[in-house]
């Protein structure tokens, strides 16, 4: 959305991170996230200045674009440690939308591992929305194309997290890439 709001007003680890004009889906900035050889990812806990944080019981969602073939995107919520932006050894639930291996799943991260996992075309240079119900016990979220067309569903009942933070991690599986985040909210 459009704010003088910085990244590192409300996000930890933004050195691979901008707020660009560059592609937006709602206002004028969306948030850029640059993986050059690891996982690069911006996080905020309760308390950092977001306006809402998901927690149980909560619907929200978020959009998504990938710019290249080579790199994948992990959204975190109820995130209890961000390993400094590093997915490997965050803790939380995670979804995952990449274009280098065409998954959607969703993960107990640092818990009990992928919950559910579908393969599903995933292409670069296109926005997706992904839609979350945080239900108790079960968590489910649908992947939707640009057109609004749903493209796969995960869902599988967890209860280990009832809050947590966020974070946005661009993963780098075979070459460097920007991962751009928008419209995220509650519904």
């Amino acid at each position: 959305g459009d704010s003088n709001t910085t990244l590192s007003d409300v996000y930890s680890n933004t050195s691979d991170a901008t707020r660009t004009t560059s592609i937006a889906v709602e206002g004028s900035y969306s948030a850029s996230v640059y993986s050059t050889g690891t996982n690069n990812g911006i996080y905020s806990f309760i308390g950092d200045g977001l306006n809402n944080y998901p927690e149980r019981g909560d619907s929200f969602k978020y959009r998504v674009y990938l710019d290249n073939s080579g790199v994948g995107s992990w959204f975190f919520f109820g995130l209890q440690d961000a390993n400094n932006g590093q997915r490997n050894n965050a803790v939380g639930y995670s979804l995952r939308a990449s274009a280098s291996v065409d998954e959607f799943d969703l993960q107990d991260k640092g818990g009990d591992g992928v919950i559910d996992q579908t393969n599903v075309s995933i292409s670069s240079g296109e926005w997706y929305r992904v839609e979350v119900s945080w239900g108790d016990p079960t968590i489910s979220a649908t992947l939707y194309d640009s057109s609004d067309t749903s493209l796969a569903t995960v869902s599988g009942d967890n209860t280990r997290h009832d809050t947590g933070g966020v974070m946005y991690v661009s993963e780098d599986r075979d070459t460097d890439g920007n991962v751009y985040w928008d419209n995220i909210r509650t519904t």
